[in-house]
Formats: C-alpha cells, sequence, structure tokens
C-alpha cells in the first residue's frame, strides 16, 4: 500500500494552505533580513578601513620619525667628520651637496659660482680628506 507523501509531509501541506500574498510576504521578510545583515557587513567593513587608516597614519608618523632621527643622526656624523678634517664653512656646504649626490654644475648653478670654482673647492676637499674620488669621500665623511 503505497502513502500519499504530499499530505503526511507537514511542509507540503503547509506550502499547500499558505496563500500567495502570505509567501510573497515572507519572502520580502527573508530579503530584509538579508539585506539588515549585509548592511550591518557594510558598517563593520567601513569601522575597519577606518581603524586601518589610522593605525596606517600613525606608522606613516613613526616612520618619518624615526627617519628624522637617523637623517640628524647622519647629519650630526656629517658635521663632526667636516670639523675632523678642518673644512672650511664653503667646503662643508659644497661637501653635503656632493656628499647628497648633486652634479657640479647643479651645485654652481645653487651658489651662484662657476663650476671650475666648485671643481676647486672639491679638490681641496679630496686634498684635506686624502681621497682621491667621489666613493672614498663618501665612504670617509659618512664614517
Amino acid at each position: 500500500m503505497r502513502k500519499d507523501l504530499s499530505l503526511n509531509n507537514p511542509i507540503n501541506s503547509a506550502n499547500a494552505i499558505i496563500s500567495p500574498v502570505v509567501k510573497q510576504r515572507i519572502r520580502l521578510v527573508e530579503v530584509m533580513a538579508n539585506a539588515g545583515l549585509l548592511l550591518l557587513i557594510a558598517l563593520q567593513v567601513k569601522m575597519n578601513i577606518f581603524s586601518l587608516r589610522k593605525v596606517n597614519k600613525r606608522l606613516k608618523e613613526t616612520e618619518t620619525r624615526l627617519q628624522e632621527c637617523g637623517q640628524l643622526k647622519r647629519n650630526e656624523k656629517f658635521r663632526e667628520n667636516c670639523q675632523q678634517f678642518n673644512l672650511t664653512s664653503r667646503e662643508q656646504e659644497i661637501a653635503f651637496l656632493v656628499y647628497t649626490g648633486v652634479t657640479y654644475k647643479e651645485i654652481a648653478k645653487q651658489l651662484f659660482i662657476a663650476e671650475r670654482t666648485v671643481s676647486k673647492h672639491v679638490q681641496h676637499i679630496f686634498d684635506k680628506m686624502s681621497v682621491s674620488n667621489k666613493a672614498k669621500f663618501i665612504y670617509k665623511i659618512s664614517a
């Protein structure tokens, strides 16, 4: 003997009884619940992004401060080495520009002097420091 599954199954019998309007309202409630959940997720993501931006900003500020400290230490060491080698203030100025990678032509423009004058200053710096090229100069001035 075969039983009718649609009558004994409570879900099938409930579906048969529920009107289309009620089904539509149930779907609407489900959609609204899903939309609410998506809204909550979106708000949480927004809060996380805001928090991460704050952390990123603090990290950048800290990195900048650390770089400034490192730069100050390098500048202090540079000045100490310039004094150790008895460089004049003009020679120190030119030595710093050479150390930072500025070309002789650019140094001449910045200081309103001839490029030949820059070369002479650099030669005097090299003589005082007992070096023969920029690489040795940079190594010795930064040591």
